[in-house]
């Protein structure tokens, strides 16, 4: 008497059925298991089936549904177990009798799984291919690691075996899947809801197809709404989530419980930001917003910016307009492109950032499966698929890639391998902007939704020096390749970018290491695109070709530390703009959770400028010593001041041994300039700017509430003389006003109104507000208050609170002192010479609300004119490489300066 039926359903249009048919005759027979096999199959791949294997029954069934054509097969069937089985799976004889005598052992056992190397899910998946590169074999590892049957939530029908009474009782797989998918976890939770136990069981059936990328997989689409509507799951959440909930439930579940325990994992979900900029195209405008709302991914924002003069909710679609994911920014005037990556990075709320692009097509698993790959593994820093590409003609392919070996359906790779074999091969296989999520804390390159793979690449690098990527052998975007051919000038600039990247991380010996790497390195990048770049250089731009001929290296700047309520501006802005622009690199303390680095740390940096911000520096002889040191190796020490020292500090104390002793100093007014030419005459001037434009604001004309802001440190003395005249405008405006304050608690405490707010920093009792909420509470607010009282320390600040002002649609109301350089009093701010003045000219601004809508909009475009950062970087990137250049003559100038205002502490480090 036959135990068992094995239903094959022909899934793959019947390229594996004679494999999968033979396999599981073979494994009978050599198991000695008497059983009955059925093959059940469309009449497309019925056709194919050459009968290769004997005692095999062929059903016909008219359906491409999976749960139909397994019914199909088990309709009539006596045995007391049937083993569902789709076509390309290969079993064998030790497994199979392994399934059967497990799923034997108790009659409350429903059903048993093995393990295979192509599942939908990530529960019985097993990486054999990882194994074996790695000297092991998939039989060996799950005897070691599981050893035992594992009680499991739901099994795969890719192969289950199930008692027939149970099957018979649930009535068989639900035939409301359309298509493969979702019948499988259904079933299982009908079994687990009447008490029946699910093992998965340490035995592992390959599959014949298992290298071969299904572009296209479903699985999940087309389980998505029943399972969602029957149960409550939602199989776009990531499976670390629901499946660990459910499963930590002890007690037999019941529906409703498994519907209560799926909404709190979807609400478990961690928010995703998605980026698009509307394209000129409106046809594919709508395409990218249903590929951006068909994502199975529950939990997702659509940020969509747009700079068209028109309003961008007209172009929507009503479906669109009433998706609360969905959130329009319009972007106005012709900005920088810059702007829009300001903008999103300010916008985006989400755990983690991805982009939607024109050129790519996001497939709906994408941010399901990456997310997932986050939650399983927190040490990597980006997650990635192979690409596909569409080209004009409607073809898709998988062009081949230089990159580690990817092994089965995803590899997490290593940070160091991922970012050599990029640089080895002179091949971004990570992609461009719209194949990677990546943590929002980790959105350093503003510009990435609108560049090319080969401009995105430096920027995944630089994540790539914090963790690894995860890398999905399955495409889960496409790019869409309109030309066949490249522009000689972004040939030639890609050409410059490749070489920039190699030369800047064989200087910091990151990623390349040893000499005959870098030499491989410049050989694949002539291989692959210099001799193509050279034979163009005759079709580019003039300053393109110079750009090319004279092999500028990007400068290596190491940041040793950073004050952080002034690095946004004095360091990362800056710093950030130049590099952006492949001028230089940067490592070290570059963000704020990085420690600052030890002074002995410029001992190990070669060839480098090291940049250290508002340093207190001992005048001690081992500091002598270590700075001519650091300069024999071609470093370049250098020393950003953005205040005025205050006499008897440190500094002073020091006679100013930490401006004198360094090779050059960087500060950001012509006044501190001269100051600190007093103590070293090399003085780099690097004036404050806007990283990029904010977004701009609408104003409403009416009598309605004014904001104002306050945010200074240490501006007591400046703002006390005012408090009076201030208060008594508090008094004759008070229902009218209200005030926003960080950063000086005081000031806060003596407005003698309830209508107030203060805006903490992260720390609690921090009263500086982190860089963003400042310029949020300025963004919100229509009158800035900018005291300044004139004394020597006041004159040498900056003009930095108005620009952030005027910038954030903030009328600035400011002293002269600093600002009356700036400002045009009337027509980009108020300037006030005295109490009487600021008292008048405050009262104007909040009763005259078209004067503060005139004042802010040509102040808004002072600033797009003249202080954005674009504008500048190209004379701060000459700054640096003039220094860079002079840094021997800047040594000598430097040893010069030491051993005249501290002959000691050169005659201590002399000393044996």
């Amino acid at each position: 008497m036959n135990v068992l039926r094995i239903v094959v359903a022909a899934t793959e249009e019947g390229a594996y059925l004679d494999a999968t048919l033979a396999a599981a005759c073979a494994a009978c027979t050599e198991s000695g298991i008497g059983a009955e096999i059925v093959a059940a199959a469309p009449p497309a791949a019925a056709k194919r089936y050459r009968k290769t294997a004997a005692n095999v029954a062929l059903l016909t069934t008219e359906t491409e549904s999976l749960a139909r054509l397994y019914n199909a097969g088990a309709a009539d069937a006596a045995a007391p177990y049937i083993l569902f089985l789709r076509e390309g799976v290969l079993i064998r004889a030790e497994g199979l009798r392994t399934l059967l005598d497990t799923i034997c052992m108790a009659p409350e056992i429903g059903a048993v799984g093995p393990f295979g190397n192509r599942t939908a899910y990530a529960w019985q998946y097993l990486n054999a291919a990882r194994m074996e590169a790695d000297g092991l074999t998939a039989g060996t590892w799950l005897r070691e690691t599981v050893g035992a049957p594992t009680q499991s939530l739901f099994l795969e029908n890719f192969a289950l075996l199930v008692r027939r009474e149970c099957f018979v009782q649930t009535g068989g797989f639900s035939e409301d899947f359309p298509a493969a998918g979702g019948e499988d976890i259904d079933l299982s939770l009908r079994l687990k809801c009447m008490g029946r136990i699910l093992l998965r069981v340490p035995v592992y059936f390959p599959h014949a197809g298992a290298e071969v990328c299904d572009l296209y997989d479903m699985a999940r689409l087309s389980a998505r709404a029943v399972l969602l509507e029957r149960w409550g799951l939602d199989v776009g959440v990531p499976e670390t989530l629901w499946h660990t909930a459910l499963m930590d439930i002890e007690e037999r579940l019941d529906p409703a419980l498994i519907a209560a325990t799926c909404r709190s994992a979807r609400l478990r979900a961690p928010l995703v930001s998605l980026m698009m900029r509307v394209p000129d195209d409106e046809e594919r405008f709508f395409e990218m917003l249903g590929e951006a709302c068909a994502q199975l991914y529950p939990n997702v924002e659509i940020v969509a910016c747009a700079a068209d003069t028109e309003p961008l909710t007209e172009r929507l679609p009503e479906a669109y307009r009433r998706d609360p994911s969905l959130r329009c920014v319009r972007v106005s005037g012709a900005q920088a492109e810059e702007t829009y990556g300001a903008l999103f990075a300010r916008l985006a709320q989400g755990r983690y950032v991805g982009w939607c692009r024109a050129d790519e097509i996001l497939l709906p698993d994408k941010l399901t499966l990456m997310v997932d790959a986050f939650l399983q593994h927190p040490e990597i820093a980006l997650a990635t698929s192979m690409a596909a590409r569409l080209a004009p003609d409607g073809r898709c392919t998988i062009p081949a890639r230089r990159m580690p070996p990817i092994y089965g359906d995803s590899e997490v790779v290593d940070g160091t391998a991922a970012g050599r074999s990029i640089l080895m091969e002179c091949d971004n296989f990570i992609g461009a902007a719209g194949a990677v999520l990546v943590r929002r804390e980790d959105l350093i390159p503003l510009h990435l939704a609108d560049k090319s793979p080969a401009d995105a690449c430096a920027a995944w690098l630089s994540l790539l020096e914090r963790g690894g990527c995860a890398v999905f052998r399955r495409p889960l975007s496409i790019e869409r390749q309109e030309s066949a051919e490249e522009e000689p000038e972004e040939l030639v600039r890609r050409c410059i970018a490749w070489r920039r990247l190699i030369a800047a991380y064989w200087s910091r010996r990151v990623f390349i290491t040893e000499t005959a790497d870098h030499d491989r390195a410049l050989v694949r990048l002539r291989e692959v695109h210099a001799e193509r770049a050279e034979a163009l250089l005759l079709q580019v731009d003039a300053d393109v070709r110079r750009m090319y001929e004279t092999d500028e290296e990007p400068l290596s700047v190491v940041v040793m530390d950073r004050i952080a309520a002034c690095a946004h501006v004095r360091l990362d802005t800056p710093l950030g703009a130049m590099r952006a622009l492949g001028a230089l690199t940067l490592s070290g303390c570059t963000r704020d959770d990085i420690t600052p680095l030890t002074l002995d740390t410029f001992i190990k940096r070669r060839n480098s400028i090291i940049l250290m911000e508002r340093r207190i520096i001992p005048d001690t002889a081992s500091n002598v010593e270590l700075f001519a040191r650091t300069a024999v190796r071609g470093n370049l020490i250098l020393h950003e001041i953005d205040d005025r020292p205050e006499d008897g500090t440190v500094l002073s104390a020091s006679d100013y041994f930490a401006f004198r002793a360094v090779s050059a100093m960087q500060t950001s007014t012509p006044v501190l300039a001269d100051y600190l030419r007093e103590f070293n005459p090399h003085v780099v001037l690097m004036e404050n700017q806007l990283a990029a434009l904010p977004e701009k604001r609408t104003y409403a004309h009416g009598g309605g509430d004014v904001t104002v802001f306050f945010g200074a440190l240490n501006r007591g003395a400046d703002w006390a003389p005012l408090m009076d005249a201030l208060n008594e405008t508090i008094r004759v405006h008070e229902d009218r006003l209200f005030f926003l304050v960080t950063g000086d608690r005081a000031f806060y405490e003596t407005l003698r109104t309830r209508r107030k707010q203060f805006v903490w920093g992260k720390r609690d009792g921090d009263p500086v507000a982190s860089y963003a909420d400042y310029t949020a509470a300025l963004h919100a607010s229509d009158i800035a208050l900018l005291p300044l009282g004139d004394t020597a320390f006041n004159r040498a600040k900056s003009d930095l609170k108005f620009i952030e002002s005027a910038g954030h649609g903030a009328v600035a109301l400011a002293s002269p002192t600093v600002y009356e350089r700036t400002v045009r009093d009337g027509e980009t701010g108020m300037i006030y010479r005295n109490v009487r003045e600021f008292s008048r000219k405050l009262s104007l601004l909040i009763t005259r609300p078209d004067l503060r809508t005139a004042i802010a909009e040509n102040a808004y475009r002072y600033v797009a004119e003249h202080r954005l950062i674009g504008g500048h970087v190209d004379t701060y990137i000459a700054a640096y490489r003039d220094l860079f250049a002079r840094r021997e003559e800047l040594e000598r100038a430097r040893r010069a300066r030491v051993e005249k205002y501290f002959p000691q502490l050169v005659q201590c480090a002399r000393e044996p």
